[in-house]
């Protein structure tokens, strides 16, 4: 009431609040960078076809260790790498219903991881359909390096 007659008005300091935080934050923090050690889920698969038809094969273990195997019967279809994309394609499916985040992939398809990671370029329109359906599937993941 004393100060009323010089026309002042009490404001919150909001600055200062926010800054006071971040000081705290500041000055009581540690040095050290924590890592977080995602465990992957591994993929193992093979497609293979012939004149009677064909088959893929999966094999899927978890980030405890438990395998799940995946046997899957196809019909005819012109070549061996149609039949290895038909297998990562259904592994990768696989592994995205089980809301897998971190993933690890072994094939024995030179031509396919090839594809796959940019280093070769699909000529066929088939193979560049599976490619595309696997490369929309694989964008949702995180690939887990050694």
């Amino acid at each position: 009431m004393a100060l009323s007659e010089f026309d002042l008005r009490y404001e919150s300091a909001k600055a200062f609040k926010g800054q006071a935080i971040v000081d705290f934050i500041t000055h009581h923090q540690e040095n050290e960078v924590t890592l977080i050690e995602l465990t992957p889920w591994a993929l193992f698969f093979d497609g293979s076809t012939c004149k009677q038809g064909g088959s893929v094969g999966i094999v899927l273990i978890s980030t405890q260790g438990v395998s799940s195997e995946y046997a899957i019967p196809r019909e005819l279809t012109s070549t061996n790498n149609q039949a290895e994309y038909e297998a990562i394609l259904h592994g990768v499916q696989l592994l995205h219903e089980v809301n897998a985040e971190c993933i690890e992939i072994f094939v024995d398809s030179q031509l396919v991881i090839n594809q796959l990671v940019g280093l070769y370029e699909s000529k066929d329109d088939i193979l560049r359909k599976y490619y595309k359906e696997c490369q929309e599937l694989l964008n949702s993941f995180f690939f887990c390096y050694y």
